[in-house]
């Protein structure tokens, strides 16, 4: 499990990949983006100062709770997820039957814009933001700063 600070990009990791069981956090620590390792969702979450943990925001849809936890796989048969070359952050699961040996479940649909990366906000938005600045995509959960989470995290 790798936790990055505020960006995940094609440098981040080898090969770009974002894991089972990491996450992505924002820069005060009030909101985390996580690849789920108990049934391979990715989800945002807000921490919640009453009860000291994350509450989610935004999820991807991609859990199977009826399935084998993802993480009781073989590290060669896990869904990962990768910040490709060309600007698109894609959820793959794989498939030895493909060509490739993966099969791509759910993606941001930003290819086209090479060197692009995801970043965790501390207003409550996971955005994907082009080398210019401008966001291509995000789960549109913007807290605004009078609703970010108080004590301790902000």
């Amino acid at each position: 499990m790798t936790t990055f600070m505020k960006t995940f990009s094609v440098g981040s990791s080898p090969g770009g990949m974002f894991k089972l069981g990491d996450n992505l956090v924002s820069a005060k620590g009030a909101f985390n983006f996580v690849f789920q390792a108990t049934d391979g969702n990715l989800v945002l979450s807000v921490f919640d100062d009453a009860s000291g943990g994350f509450d989610p925001i935004w999820q991807a849809g991609l859990s199977n709770p009826a399935a084998l936890s993802p993480s009781a796989l073989p590290v060669s048969q896990q869904p990962f997820c990768v910040m490709q070359g060309d600007g698109n952050f894609v959820y793959y699961v794989p498939d030895p039957k493909a060509a490739s040996g993966k099969v791509a479940r759910w993606a941001t649909g930003t290819n086209g814009n090479p060197g692009a990366f995801l970043r965790c906000q501390d207003d409550g938005n996971l955005v994907v933001v082009s080398l210019s600045g401008a966001p291509l995509w995000a789960t549109n959960t913007y807290a605004g700063t009078e609703n970010r989470p108080a004590a301790g995290k902000v």
